[in-house]
């Protein structure tokens, strides 16, 4: 064999032993090809999943808030059949299944949503506008804050609300000879509350539920008041007070109020209520909370005037409330 033959022999038989290494450089790269494509399609998967749950959770928002927005309409057609009914046949006791503003919390369902709905009648409330000075220190006392710490806040939200009344000046007396169901006075709204000095969250909270701006009346009606608010009024006794609450909360619920107390009754507090509608909605693991300021006017033509409509993002239902 000559020397050419055998070069060509050795290189043939070079490049048979380098083609199974070949082979397997490439079936490497196949795999690693294979192995991203895995990890793309698994991110992708991922991302749709979380994707789908963010569209579930907005869904089920979105349910929770129509609920809860029902649930006002709701109470506020029972409130307005109620107030007509009661313009039609004066005196009379409220029909069954009639709703009334007096703090119940009703539990319903609806489209498959659970609703608790609760209404309460602005004029059971201390005005912030209106009230008396001496009224304030009243009720901080009556919800068990200490005497001085409660003299402190009054002195502190009278003094605000003298400073906030000067400032105001003309704006606040032009707005008071045009009568409207909007609060004119310091407080525009409930909140301002929270600007009092010494007002903290925390006293916020337990104060927010016995105060309003919309009643504009300097006493509370003691026909749908509080204990606390009621120990407020002029001359009040607290065994009076609990007396009433008993007689209130019977079947003679239609009885007299005791001549000590009657000082806030109101006519317009039952024939054209303030009411705030306070809702919870809860829906495939949603809640949402809706809180609905409105006058029950009575007249067919125009039965609810509303005041605000505002997304609750931190109240609660009274966990001691009666439900029905």
């Amino acid at each position: 064999m000559s020397l050419r033959d055998r070069g060509q022999q050795d290189a043939d038989s070079g490049l048979v032993h380098r083609r199974p290494g070949e082979r397997g450089i490439a079936l490497v790269m196949v795999l690693w090809v294979v192995a991203f494509l895995a990890l793309v399609l698994s991110a992708f998967a991922g991302e749709s999943r979380v994707a789908l749950d963010i569209a579930r959770n907005r869904l089920a928002a979105a349910e929770a808030e129509t609920a809860a927005d029902a649930g006002v309409a709701l109470a506020l057609s029972g409130l307005a059949a109620a107030v007509s009914e009661a313009a039609r046949a004066p005196g009379a006791p409220p029909a069954e299944g009639v709703w009334e503003a007096d703090g119940t919390v009703h539990a319903l369902q609806w489209q498959g949503a659970e609703l608790r709905v609760r209404v309460d009648n602005e004029s059971g409330k201390i005005d912030l506008n209106a009230a008396p000075d001496d009224a304030f220190a009243a009720l901080f006392q009556a919800l068990g804050i200490a005497p001085g710490t409660a003299a402190d806040l009054a002195a502190a939200l009278i003094e605000w609300r003298k400073r906030r009344t000067a400032a105001l000046g003309i704006a606040t007396r032009r707005a008071a000879a045009r009568p409207s169901d909007e609060p004119t006075g310091p407080f525009f709204a409930l909140e301002e509350l929270k600007r009092v000095p010494g007002v903290t969250p925390d006293l916020y909270a337990a104060i927010a539920p016995y105060v309003t701006v919309w009643s504009k009346q300097p006493v509370p009606d003691p026909r749908t008041a509080s204990r606390p608010v009621l120990l407020t009024i002029p001359g009040a006794d607290p065994a009076r007070v609990d007396a009433w609450l008993a007689l209130r909360g019977s079947e003679q619920a239609a009885a007299p109020v005791p001549g000590d107390l009657a000082s806030g009754i109101v006519s317009t507090n039952l024939t054209r209520p303030t009411v705030t509608v306070h809702v919870e909605a809860r829906i495939a693991g949603a809640r949402f909370r809706r809180n609905a300021v409105a006058v029950v006017t009575g007249d067919p033509q125009d039965p609810v005037h509303m005041l605000a409509w505002e997304r609750d993002l931190q109240g609660e239902f009274d966990t001691d409330a009666t439900e029905r």
